[in-house]
């Protein structure tokens, strides 16, 4: 029996048109299955065109760096700017935490990481306010740190080790990114996403820290602390204290306050025992209470 089957005569030109969408296709991620069905042909017919034409066989294997845009940036590219592992970066987009690409390369159901990427100005805007971000957070804790009930020293080894990644931050340096655990990501997202008021980072002045003078230094300008001074003069800082209340001891003449910080009142041991002698004070009384004090202290144990 003869056959009748009718095969299509198709033109080169067809054919070409048709074998660049295939390699499109195929490069994009699509499986031999549904390319074939887009051409109603079968898998293997797919097969055979991409061996034959492009001497193709198997998986093609996509370099992002051949596929990247001027204006984008791939996972490598994102993951060697924060210098951070890519599996981080997936961790970031399954919590929302980092803008979602703008173009994916593979449009079928099996999506990797190195077939997404990302506008440069998205990340660069991004990355800028994930640093703003940090600074006002490093700067609330540094002035925590700083405050009563137990302010700690500038030169407090903690406060300069947040003190050091707020001047990378300053500086735009992003391993400072790395090196503090920022819980703000909703915060960066919804700015980036512009569905709050941009906040404003204000800087702090540290410098009265930073040039903040020694003890030896205040020692040569005759001013002690008050624990030192309790122990140069023989007076209880209890004492000190009364006296500074009641106003015998005056600013600027017998004690000072200011920026020196972990110094805050400091003393003019001499002045300031001289002006309490003339003010009353008895050391012989202030003797006999301590003495007092003692034995009793002794008797309860």
């Amino acid at each position: 029996m003869k056959n009748y089957k009718y095969v299509p005569v198709l033109s080169s030109e067809y054919k070409q048109t048709r074998n660049e969408i295939i390699l499109r296709m195929r490069k994009d991620g699509f499986s031999l299955q549904r390319i074939g069905d887009r051409f109603n042909v079968s898998r293997e017919y797919i097969r055979q065109i991409l061996q034959k034409e492009f001497d193709i066989t198997g998986h093609i294997i996509i370099d992002p760096k051949n596929e990247v845009l001027s204006d984008e940036y791939t996972v490598f590219d994102i993951a060697k700017i924060l210098g951070i592992e890519i599996s981080h970066i997936n961790n970031l987009l399954r919590q929302q935490t980092i803008p979602e690409p703008s173009r994916l390369l593979d449009k079928s159901q099996h999506q990797g990481l190195d077939k997404k990427f990302w506008k440069r100005k998205d990340i660069d805007k991004w990355i800028n306010i994930k640093l703003k971000h940090l600074k006002i957070k490093l700067e609330k804790s540094i002035k925590g740190r700083m405050s009563k009930p137990a302010p700690y020293k500038f030169g407090h080894h903690r406060v300069q080790e947040l003190y050091s990644i707020l001047q990378m931050a300053k500086a735009g340096d992003l391993k400072s990114l790395s090196l503090y655990v920022d819980k703000s990501q909703s915060e960066v997202m919804q700015e980036f996403n512009n569905l709050i008021k941009p906040i404003k980072y204000v800087p702090t002045d540290y410098s009265k820290h930073i040039n903040q003078k020694s003890r030896d230094e205040y020692h040569k300008e005759g001013l002690y602390t008050a624990y030192e001074t309790e122990k140069i003069t023989k007076i209880s800082r209890s004492s000190i204290f009364r006296y500074r209340n009641l106003g015998f001891l005056k600013k600027g003449k017998h004690f000072i306050t200011g920026d020196h910080y972990f110094y805050r009142t400091m003393y003019y041991p001499e002045k300031m025992k001289q002006a309490m002698i003339d003010a009353g004070y008895d050391f012989l009384q202030a003797a006999r209470i301590i003495e007092a004090k003692a034995l009793s202290k002794k008797g309860k144990n």
